[in-house]
């Protein structure tokens, strides 16, 4: 690595922002499944949600070849083998997210009820009208949300995905603080939100959404 490359600023990302990248872009999982006969592509392809049968979509991101892996990610892939020592499972939840660069469904609508419909101003839609007359659209309720089992398992992988970050995170800070010249971004506070379903302003976090 020349000076100019050494004084360059290093660029900020969160953990989740360099999983992405790692996972993602520089196909660090390819790495993990060399020699066992499965390709990463199709243990993607098997692995389901909690939702059931819905499946993860590939990022149609193209491998990149061991030798042109960015040091920074390979470090990442070194501590992603060592979490996966300590939880298979939560290490995998890491990598099938990280490779569609997506977070697991929480499923904010929660456990499923009943709820009444309301109305334009946010209210129930009251049993008679303003002429007194009964109202076809009163007392209407529309079902909302899913099974229990289905939102506690959701709730627990994606919590067990944050804590995984939190994990890699201080192993890749650690990493920016011992070897700079190898790293192009440099590694923030920024975490996901750790537990979103108790948030006053909740919402579905989407394939889309920018990572922290």
């Amino acid at each position: 690595m020349n000076r100019e490359q050494l004084l360059k600023p290093l660029k900020p990302i969160g953990i989740e922002g360099l999983v992405n990248w790692a996972f993602g872009v520089q196909w660090i999982g390819k790495r993990a499944d060399s020699g066992n006969g499965l390709m990463p592509e199709l243990r993607m392809m098997q692995r389901l949600t909690a939702s059931y049968g819905e499946r993860i979509a590939g990022s149609g991101a193209v491998p990149v070849a061991n030798d042109e892996r960015h040091p920074q990610a390979m470090a990442l892939h070194r501590a992603w083998l060592g979490l996966r020592d300590v939880s298979g499972d939560a290490a995998e939840i890491v990598r099938s997210w990280g490779e569609v660069c997506g977070r697991p469904d929480w499923y904010p609508d929660g456990v499923e009820r009943f709820v009444a419909v309301l109305d334009a101003q946010g209210q129930p839609v009251p049993a008679r009208d303003h002429n007194r007359n009964l109202a076809k659209a009163s007392c209407k309720v529309e079902r909302i949300g899913h099974s229990e089992t289905v939102v506690s398992m959701a709730r627990a992988e994606y919590l067990m995905w944050w804590q995984a970050l939190s994990v890699l995170q201080l192993d890749m800070r650690e990493f920016g603080d011992n070897s700079p010249a190898d790293c192009i971004y440099r590694i923030t506070a920024a975490m996901p939100p750790k537990l979103p379903w108790l948030a006053g302003d909740a919402k579905k976090a989407t394939k889309g959404e920018k990572a922290a």
